[in-house]
């Protein structure tokens, strides 16, 4: 015969331990919102440069990911795909000062992760045509503008981006000093590019926060004349020697090169993978720390 009370202390066991698993598992979802809300990797393409998978009426497609690219850009083959109609002029500049001009769209909702972000308008414009011809076919191009409204935290040595909650953000940047920072928009007011101050003789000169520079880090010819690293204006030789850079409170050591360019400075993928970046863009703020302290 069965013993009926045995199997209800067994059942009444098995729904402890169901609830013990349940608290476990809520509790572990919990942890895990304290970190990170989203975690988005980031691809080797070519050179330093990454890509990201961007997904748009559930299509896959590849986007460069360029912190100093200003604006959130897709092909003109995606916008036909779309339906969309394009319209307006954005004005944009190279490092080098060339003009690139672009359309817009309206209306595009990219999942980048688990995240849906809503775009009120793009550029439209085939960014192969900025590229050497041989590197492979991408899609589009992901800047900081594409991440506005929230808090990103960029750990480029793990190729990894985190959208942070509100609560993972406040542990991210726990201890943390914000850095000294600019947000800047273009000149049409539709960009979004980050400039961190470089203290230099009692001066802070401004290097325009670039993950899509995969060179050497650069100075411009003016700047690398105030630094004592060029005799004049005329003196075109290629430097070999390295400067002290100072990043918030951290020091390191890199050999710049010297363009005419019309920024004071440009970080590049090298020098921003040694730190660990948070960005609130509603507050405007920059926070860094090294990858070891993580």
């Amino acid at each position: 015969m069965f013993n009926y009370e045995k199997i209800r202390i067994n059942k009444n066991l098995f729904n402890m331990r169901a609830k013990q698993l349940y608290f476990l598992l809520l509790f572990c979802l919990n942890i895990g919102s304290v970190y990170s809300q989203d975690s988005l990797s980031l691809q080797a393409y070519e050179e330093n440069l990454k890509t990201i998978d961007v997904y748009i009426q559930g299509k896959k497609y590849s986007f460069l990911f360029d912190t100093g690219g200003g604006e959130t850009t897709i092909s003109p083959e995606i916008a036909r795909v779309l339906n969309k109609n394009t319209y307006g002029s954005l004005t944009g500049f190279r490092m080098s000062g060339d003009i690139i001009k672009t359309v817009k769209a309206n209306g595009i909702t990219m999942k980048i992760g688990h995240t849906e972000i809503f775009h009120p308008s793009v550029a439209v414009l085939d960014i192969m045509s900025l590229l050497p011809k041989e590197f492979p076919r991408i899609d589009g191009l992901i800047s900081l503008k594409t991440f506005e409204n929230q808090i990103l935290t960029l750990d480029l040595a793990r190729n990894t981006l985190y959208i942070e909650s509100e609560k993972s953000a406040v542990n991210r940047i726990k201890g943390k000093q914000p850095i000294e920072s600019r947000f800047a928009n273009g000149l049409t007011g539709t960009e979004l590019n980050i400039f961190i101050g470089i203290p230099k003789n009692n001066f802070s000169y401004w290097f325009l926060f670039d993950s899509g520079n995969s060179g050497p880090l650069l100075l411009s010819n003016e700047t690398a004349l105030q630094w004592g690293l060029r005799k004049s204006k005329l003196d075109s030789t290629i430097n070999k020697s390295s400067v002290n850079i100072l990043l918030g409170k951290s020091n390191f050591r890199a050999v710049p090169f010297f363009r005419d360019i019309i920024y004071e400075g440009v970080l590049n993928w090298d020098s921003m993978a040694k730190f660990v970046f948070t960005i609130d863009f509603k507050r405007k703020q920059v926070w860094m720390n090294s990858p070891e302290s993580l």
